[in-house]
This record gives C-alpha cells, sequence and structure tokens, in this order.
C-alpha cells in the first residue's frame, strides 16, 4: 500500500512540473507576483533581526549592564514621595560624604561606589574648549576627559599600545578610538603608538588605540569609536565636578543585575542628592529599542503578508485557467485509473511549488532589500534560519490555499463529458 501511495505521489509531481515546464511565461508571472510579497514579508524581519542582533551585540561588548547617571539639576529640592525605608536608606550612605555639597558629582560618584550592586564608576565629559572640526575637517572625532576607571566600566579592549594610567593625568597621553585614528590619519597617515599629534592647539602622544566598541547602540553617550580619551586632571576634575549635566556611568556586577535595578538606584540617588537624577540602564535602553523595532517590522511584515496574498490570488486565477484548459488530460488520467485524490494532489502539488519557487526568489530579493537599507544604517545584515523556514512554509501555505478551490473543480470533473468534448 505506502509503495503504491509513493508511486502516485511521485506521479502527481512529475505532472506538476511537467504543466509547470509547458507554462513557464504563465507561470512566471505567478512566481514574480509571490516573490514580490515573500520579498516584503522577509526583507522587514530580516531587517528587525539584525537591529536585535546589533543590539545584543551592543549589550555583549559590554560585559554587564551600565547606567548612565546624569545630575539634572544642582539646585536644592525638596524630596517628594520617596517612602520612609528608602530616605533611611540613603541617609545612611550619605553620611560618610557629608562633607561633599549635596548635587555635586563628586558626591554622587562617591556615592554610587559604596553601592554593593555597582563595580566600577566612571566620568566622561567632552573637552569645551575643543571643538569636532578642530581635530579633523568634517570629522565628527570629539576631545573627552574621562577617568581611569572607564575602560573597566564600557569594558574597551586595545588594538594597540596601552591603557591610560593615573599617572597621565593632566598630561599629553591620550587613547583613541578606531574611527578616529582613521580620521587623524586622514591628515597624518603615519600617525601611529608613540606619534605626537597636533590636536585642538594642542600636542598629543598617542598612546593606545582601541578596537571597535559596539556600545554606542546600548549606551548612546559612549561614542568611543570617534572620541580621543584623555585623563582628568586636579584642576579639570573640579571644573567637569561644577558643570551642568555631567554623566556619570556606572558598571553593575552582573549577579546583581536585576529588571529594576536601575529605577532603585535613580531613587537613592535623588533621596541622597535632593536633586533631580537621570538613571538610564544600557538593558532596558536595548530593550526599548528592540521592542519598537519588533513592533515596526511586524507592522510593515502584514503589509508585506497582503502582497503575498494578492500573489496568491495570482496563482489561483493561473490553476483555474490550467484546469479548464486541461480537462481532457484530467479526464483521460481518471480514465485510466487516477482517483479525485491523485488530481487533487497534482494540482495542490503544482501551486505549492510554484508559491516555493516565488519564496526562494523572494528570500534573495528580500536579503537585498534589508541588506541595502541596513547598509545606510551601519548594521551588517543577520540571517536567520528561523525567518527562512517560516517564509517557504508560508508560501506554501499560500499555495496550498491558491490550489485549494481549482484541485476541488479538477477532482470533480466528469472524464467521459471532458473525453467527448463536452463540460
Amino acid at each position: 500500500v505506502n509503495m503504491i501511495a509513493r508511486k502516485r505521489l511521485l506521479l502527481a509531481v512529475q505532472f506538476a512540473c511537467f504543466n509547470i515546464n509547458q507554462k513557464r511565461k504563465r507561470v512566471g508571472l505567478a512566481v514574480i507576483g509571490v516573490a514580490i510579497g515573500i520579498a516584503a514579508v522577509s526583507s522587514m524581519l530580516l531587517f528587525g533581526y539584525s537591529v536585535e542582533a546589533k543590539v545584543r551585540q551592543s549589550l555583549d561588548s559590554l560585559g554587564a549592564d551600565v547606567i548612565t547617571v546624569v545630575l539634572i539639576s544642582q539646585n536644592l529640592q525638596e524630596s517628594q514621595g520617596d517612602t520612609n525605608v528608602l530616605q533611611e536608606q540613603s541617609f545612611q550612605l550619605a553620611q560618610a560624604f557629608s562633607s561633599s555639597p549635596p548635587g555635586h558629582v563628586s558626591f554622587a560618584i562617591n556615592l554610587l561606589k559604596t553601592m554593593p550592586e555597582v563595580e566600577a564608576v566612571s566620568r566622561l565629559v567632552k573637552d569645551p574648549t575643543c571643538r569636532s572640526e578642530e581635530i579633523a575637517p568634517s570629522s565628527i572625532t570629539e576631545m573627552q576627559f574621562i577617568d581611569v576607571s572607564l575602560f573597566k566600566v564600557l569594558s574597551l579592549d586595545l588594538a594597540q599600545g596601552r591603557y591610560l594610567m593615573p599617572g597621565d593625568a593632566g598630561q599629553s597621553t591620550v587613547v583613541v578610538g578606531s574611527d578616529a585614528i582613521k580620521k587623524i590619519r586622514t591628515t597624518m597617515p603615519s600617525a601611529d603608538i608613540g606619534s605626537v599629534v597636533s590636536i585642538c592647539g594642542k600636542s598629543l602622544t598617542i598612546a593606545g588605540i582601541l578596537v571597535p566598541h559596539a556600545g554606542r547602540e546600548a549606551v548612546p553617550m559612549a561614542r568611543m569609536n570617534q572620541s580621543v580619551l584623555r585623563i582628568f586632571s586636579q584642576s579639570e576634575s573640579d571644573a567637569a565636578n561644577d558643570q551642568a549635566n555631567t554623566p556619570i556611568m556606572a558598571r553593575l556586577y552582573q549577579k546583581a543585575f536585576s529588571r529594576n535595578l536601575t529605577d532603585t538606584i535613580s531613587h537613592r540617588l535623588k533621596a541622597a542628592l535632593n536633586s533631580p537624577v537621570s538613571a538610564t540602564g544600557a538593558q532596558q535602553l536595548g530593550q526599548l529599542r528592540k521592542e519598537q523595532t519588533t513592533l515596526y517590522t511586524r507592522f510593515l511584515a502584514v503589509l508585506g503578508s497582503i502582497s503575498l496574498l494578492v500573489g496568491s490570488l495570482g496563482i489561483a486565477n493561473v490553476m483555474l485557467v490550467s484546469v479548464s484548459e486541461r480537462r481532457a488530460e484530467i479526464g483521460l488520467r481518471m480514465a485510466i485509473g487516477a482517483n479525485k485524490l491523485d488530481i487533487v494532489l497534482q494540482f495542490l502539488i503544482e501551486s505549492a511549488a510554484i508559491c516555493l519557487i516565488g519564496a526562494l526568489l523572494g528570500l534573495i530579493e528580500g536579503s537585498l532589500g534589508a541588506a541595502g537599507a541596513l547598509y545606510f544604517a551601519n548594521i551588517s545584515l543577520s540571517i536567520s534560519p528561523t525567518i527562512v523556514m517560516l517564509s517557504c512554509g508560508l508560501a506554501v501555505l499560500c499555495g496550498l490555499f491558491a490550489g485549494a478551490y481549482p484541485a476541488r473543480l479538477a477532482a470533480e470533473v466528469d472524464p467521459i463529458a471532458s473525453l467527448r468534448g463536452g463540460g
């Protein structure tokens, strides 16, 4: 029985392939319609998957969750809405640093360092005396003052040279990002470790070059690839403490991380500093971007599915015409022993094969389209096997749906009437 069933199925496949080959122009138009729909669906899904992969890469490159804290204002304000427990906890944390003025950046940094969930803390302050266009023409490179601990906070790795050390404070030694060194080399091709370069009227010695850092997707303020990094001198550190909206970055212990930890730390700082504080976690930002991208891609994927449905209707039309043209063939097959199931299988396989061919073509088109869009966003294309299987499966289902009614009509053909040339 199984051998007979396999032979019947093989015969149905052979008839379907023969008819597709005979009607190549008509089938080609139907394939194009399906390919457009699959391309629309797959390109949107691949775009969203690639963006999510980029966010995951950014978070992985940090090695742990990083939060960015900004003291919005240094004006003292009354604390509102805090529970007694939170106030007591923050008061205990603040007691050790009561000599620092509330709202002071160094006070907030010391406060963060006492928290058991925090592994490392650092500042990142743009040099206000150095404009980007003074570093290299048409450049987005930035001169930034940092603490030594920033290398640990952002998990920065070196391609060449060494890290900055406390002894480099106030000196002319710098570490440059991967894009910054390219900008510098446009005017000084031989620039390398130990080279002295002129930036913003200062003669600076390159001590290290960073590997490309993907953390900007998770920490927008961390423009490490475009930055020239120097260590604070004491006077520069004091000046930075007096600046409003100074960003502080803290790396949390991975084991300590929880969904609400960023909010908890923010509340502690607000209560202790008696001043507004903005705290954003890399994990939170990454999750938000993922949700936004997922919503966007799903919406566009639905629109693409409508295009696929239109293509399926085109296949249904092709199959209906095929049934009308092949009534004599159908009658002959039924007269020599084919049953209704054989005829149904033949037309369903034919329509599913057309959709599958369209799906493969659409996947190629969709991948090229997604790669083109991602190129302008400086994101590499990531291929998901799930999306490939989903697109092919969706195409086959659409083919079965499109061929169901024509297959039913074909199975109801009267073999005697069709052989006589009647309806």
